[in-house]
């Protein structure tokens, strides 16, 4: 019975491992359809992968706003080459009509400018002016750029309390009017954010002309994390499994044991390669194909052990040992996964 032991508790793992899977995997295929639902409802069309970590995926809408993460992001003479903030940004691309101007943090100021940047604009929120700043564009022509001593309240005008909090919530990095047109650059952020931030243009412009924002409901963008925990337990597995092949190679190397060793042999491979009784041994030897395995009833007294039953069920066990393990992670992953994308689907409702 004992021998019975190890191969049943690998099996139920098995078992649980790849039920949990197969459920996980259903349940993330639901998340993402309700995701896509409440994205049509917006009116954005998804292109990519709808994953929290957003890589690849784009959002447009029919009026041309669009989300998306560039190749490369060029505010005046800063790119993601040389401003590391703006490394692998979101950005939205939507119309605008405000003066040319740049806002994003003083720290890029002289990278943006060069060296004499013109003088920052307050937008009057001190959370916002503590890090950000407004700028007059480098390519904004004479007749339309506020003088630099005088920088006129237009430039500011979309800069309404409301949107530099909600900026702020979503990780807002810089901002960059040209010709009509703003780019909107945050920190990465899952599917539920950038749809947000598409909708905050609608806001900018409200603002713009002077009309009331709408309130709207603060929340944040789900966390681009939040299955951090799935990914540990998959790596989990390499220790594991590590540990289970040197116990599986430490019982194929076994000699003689006394009463007392042998009571520690808690896998029951005696009893599988010595049905007749007796102390498993593979038998000296550096390769698997010269050892001769034995069951040693005393020290010097043997028989021939039943090797191939007994890799049948070390073998087995440690496969389905492997394929339980490997299963419940990737379905742990996918569980965290889904859930994510269920908080996205609730604030893509708001």
């Amino acid at each position: 019975m004992v021998s019975l032991i190890f191969p049943t508790l690998c099996l139920a793992l098995l078992v649980v491992g790849v039920v949990g899977f197969f459920k996980a995997t259903a349940a993330l295929a639901a998340s993402r359809g309700r995701v896509n639902e409440a994205l049509r409802a917006r009116g954005l069309t998804a292109e990519g992968d709808l994953d929290v970590t957003q890589l690849g995926l784009t959002l447009t809408r029919a009026d041309g706003a669009r989300a998306a993460i560039p190749a490369d992001l060029a505010i005046g003479s800063t790119s993601i080459l040389t401003a590391p903030a703006l490394f692998r940004c979101v950005v939205v691309n939507a119309p605008l009509a405000v003066a040319d101007q740049v806002a994003c943090a003083r720290a890029l100021a002289q990278p943006v400018f060069g060296a004499f940047p013109p003088p920052p604009i307050l937008a009057g929120l001190p959370a916002f002016d503590a890090e950000f700043a407004i700028f007059p564009a480098p390519s904004a022509p004479p007749a339309e750029a506020p003088s630099y001593r005088q920088p006129g309240d237009s430039l500011a005008a979309w800069a309404t309390p409301e949107i530099l909090d909600r900026l702020l919530q979503l990780n807002f990095r810089a901002l960059h009017v040209r010709g009509g047109q703003v780019q909107l650059a945050f920190a990465p952020m899952s599917v539920d954010g950038m749809a947000e931030a598409i909708r905050l243009t609608d806001d900018l412009r409200a603002a713009a002309a002077g009309a009331p924002v709408t309130a709207r409901a603060a929340w944040k963008p789900t966390d681009a994390g939040a299955h951090v925990v799935g990914r540990i337990m998959g790596w989990s597995m390499i220790p594991i499994m590590s540990f289970t092949f040197l116990i599986s190679m430490g019982t194929s190397n076994m000699t003689y044991q006394s009463n007392k060793e042998q009571s520690y042999f808690t896998l029951g491979a005696n009893g599988i390669a010595c049905p007749d009784g007796g102390i498993y041994s593979a038998g000296p030897g550096y390769r698997a194909q010269f050892r001769e395995h034995f069951c040693y009833q005393t020290p010097n007294s043997h028989t021939p052990a039943a090797a191939g039953l007994y890799k049948l069920w070390l073998w087995g066990s440690c496969l389905s040992f492997a394929i339980g393990i490997c299963a419940g992670a990737a379905g742990i992953h996918r569980s965290e996964r889904a859930a994510a994308f269920r908080k996205s689907a609730d604030h893509l409702a708001l």
